[in-house]
């Protein structure tokens, strides 16, 4: 709240009292208090402020805690006085942004009449207001308040059940030097009371079961001398026996959500510390027409009906103690129209494995430092190509925009066809490279890469089956029969390739190797389903005689996989897929989505289902997935869902792409470099 400015003697009171429209259903209305006792709180305020309280003399006779009445004359307790508009003037302060426990000492402290004559007569009451007065200037007040609770002192106490009395207890010994005094509690104490065997500090508080009772409870301290010699004084404590409240259980914990006709049940169920047990009953409150809830057994069942609705209720259970206590909670079930859950579907899987990229290479390594030779190095081919122009492979940072990997750098390789040939072809090899001399690769899944070309090119690859088991790209041998790949004939020693490379733009190609059609160079035909090397790059001549430009990157290995079981993938590779969902009900459209689980780098579109993910060495192990996909009913349904899980076991890429070569020109810098990438 905010105090006014301008104004005279301002204060506020809040109060427990009664008012009409108004109901309290967690909380007695004005709750009784002792006043031969102590009343405390803890207060915080973001302002300095005053605080009392007001007490009603109601005479009651009821448990401290309980609804004391509101009939009877009104003390300001903690008070020293009051303005003439009836401002109290208090005698507590609460200092700014500190949690402070105020404690107002009944008999003791000042009071002043607010409706009686300033003195607190009879044994109890209630508290039914705190006045709070501003001492840290007008404006805006947040205060924050807990624990108010009626404190008893004495080593002659009644309580109540559920009470919890403290006592610290202390101990003097006359021997010098001094010796070290143990407390313990004596035969017959309570067996949930505790003493600090150091402090003296008893806490108990009496159970249900425990009232009512007279208890002596004895409070032994022990000295640690020869012969060890003790002390006993006796805690008498009266515990009356109060009715304590049931609780109820058994009811949903959220919301119910039901298409009209289903039937709902559930069974409120009751617990009750009282010894002997009361008889507990059950009721409800606002519950939808048709709904029964059984008094004696807490059976609820109701058929719901219309399209369209949100039921809130209460389910109530009570004793049969005297005053009746009882506990309450809430039901809401929410009606709509018939909606079924959507079927998601997680499709294919591939895992795209880098084996070649030119990121870490120098600007401008030359010719035999990078993974292919330059072109005059095929004996086979190098009778189509033009001796007097330059040919080359570097790597270079300036290139045709448009590269879809992103990349810094790329390699650059360049020559010329001579005039007047036909079926012009080259053979660009990765054979004793000074870098990634043949780099293995898996002939049973997919190879893949980006290509730009200044003249149109037909493309094919040149496959050695080593039978190598070496790590993806890693040197895979150079021993074995050699096949072109993605190549439907051949004309004289010239393979034709089927995939045909435009002019002037990027173009990313992809191999199944082990449906390509195959010719041979020194094989069968026939791709071994093994792994082995990428040797060649068959680039024949779609474009005419003369100087050709391309530029290459990316060199990847896709596997293709189901995610009805778990994959392996290594770290840095790439898994894609994409998730469908079918719904047979009407809706404005489906949305996906991951568990809040999942790795966090992991992405999954909310629209179309497609998912990626490149793990790097924090995901290695295996790591769970859920993909979920819900529905957006248009008719007024509840929106439902369904998912499906997966699992990807990551482990280290022990090769990773091709990382950079020497680019010295010497034979001993060239080997070392080839001895590193091995």
């Amino acid at each position: 709240w905010a105090f006014k400015t301008g104004t005279t003697n301002p204060w506020m009171r809040l109060t427990t009292y009664a008012a009409s429209g108004y109901t309290n259903t967690y909380a007695d209305v004005n709750p009784t208090i002792d006043f031969g006792q102590r009343v405390s709180m803890k207060l915080w305020s973001d302002k300095s402020i005053k605080v009392c309280i007001q007490v009603r003399e109601t005479g009651t006779t009821a448990p401290i805690g309980f609804d004391g009445g509101t009939i009877g004359t009104i003390e300001y307790v903690g008070a020293s006085g009051k303005q003439a508009n009836g401002c109290p003037i208090p005698t507590h302060t609460v200092t700014a942004s500190n949690w402070t426990t105020v404690e107002f000492n009944l008999p003791t402290e000042p009071k002043a009449a607010f409706t009686g004559d300033g003195v607190l007569t009879g044994s109890k009451g209630v508290i039914e207001g705190i006045s709070i007065i501003p001492n840290g200037g007008m404006g805006v007040y947040n205060v924050y308040l807990d624990d108010v609770s009626v404190t008893s002192v004495s080593t002659n106490l009644t309580i109540d059940t559920s009470a919890t009395i403290v006592v610290q207890n202390s101990a003097t010994d006359a021997d010098v030097p001094a010796q070290t005094l143990q407390f313990s509690l004596g035969a017959g104490a309570p067996t949930n009371a505790v003493i600090d065997a150091d402090s003296g500090l008893f806490t108990w508080t009496a159970q249900a079961d425990q009232s009512p009772s007279t208890n002596a409870i004895p409070i032994i301290v022990t000295d640690d001398g020869t012969p060890a010699l003790s002390n006993t004084k006796y805690l008498n404590v009266i515990v009356r026996k109060v009715n304590t409240p049931p609780r109820i259980g058994g009811l949903p914990d959220s919301v119910v959500e039901v298409s009209s006709g289903t039937v709902v049940t559930f069974t409120a169920t009751g617990a009750d510390d009282d010894v002997p047990a009361d008889t507990l009953t059950y009721s409800m409150a606002g519950a939808p027409a048709g709904a029964t809830l059984n008094s004696a057994t807490g059976d609820f069942s109701w058929t719901s009906t219309g399209t369209l609705s949100t039921n809130i209720f209460t389910v109530r259970v009570t004793d049969n103690g005297s005053p009746t206590q009882w506990d309450e909670k809430t039901v809401i079930i929410r009606v709509s129209p018939t909606n079924a859950a959507p079927v998601i579907t997680l499709g294919a899987a591939t895992v795209t494995e880098a084996f070649a990229n030119f990121e870490t290479f120098t600007n401008n390594t030359p010719d035999e430092f990078v993974m292919f030779k330059k072109p005059m190095n095929s004996s086979t081919t190098t009778n189509y190509i033009d001796t007097t122009a330059t040919n080359y492979t570097r790597v270079v940072t300036s290139f045709p925009a448009g590269n879809p990997d992103g990349s810094a750098k790329v390699m650059m390789i360049g020559w010329s066809f001579k005039t007047g040939q036909s079926n012009q072809w080259l053979r660009l090899t990765t054979i004793n490279a000074a870098a990634l001399p043949n780099p293995t690769i898996d002939f049973r899944h997919s190879l893949k890469f980006s290509i730009y070309t200044t003249k149109s090119l037909k493309v094919g690859l040149g496959l050695r089956e080593t039978g190598t088991s070496a790590n993806i790209g890693a040197n895979g041998g150079t021993t074995g029969a050699i096949e072109y790949a993605g190549c439907s004939s051949q004309i004289g020693t010239t393979p034709i390739p089927t995939r045909t490379v435009a002019a002037n733009t990027w173009t990313t190609l992809t191999f199944n190797l082990p449906t390509e059609p195959m010719q041979t160079l020194t094989g069968d035909s026939i791709l071994a389903a093994a792994k082995g090397t990428l040797e060649h790059l068959i680039l024949n001549a779609n474009g005419g005689s003369g100087a050709y430009t391309v530029y290459v990157d990316n060199f990847q290995v896709v596997y293709n996989y189901s995610l009805a079981s778990a994959i392996t993938m290594n770290t840095g590779a790439t898994l894609a897929f994409t998730a469908s969902g079918t719904d047979p009900d009407p809706g404005a459209g489906l949305g996906f989505g991951l568990g809040a689980d999942d790795p966090s780098t992991a992405v999954m579109d909310p629209a179309s289902g497609a998912f990626t993910w490149t793990p790097d060495g924090t995901f290695v192990g295996a790591n769970a997935f859920t993909a979920t996909v819900e529905d957006d009913p248009t008719n007024g349904a509840f929106p439902k869902s369904s998912s499906a899980n997966f699992t990807v076991n990551v482990v280290a890429d022990p090769v990773g792409p091709l990382s950079a070569g020497s680019t010295s020109s010497s034979d001993s810098a060239a080997a070392s470099s080839a001895s590193a990438n091995e």
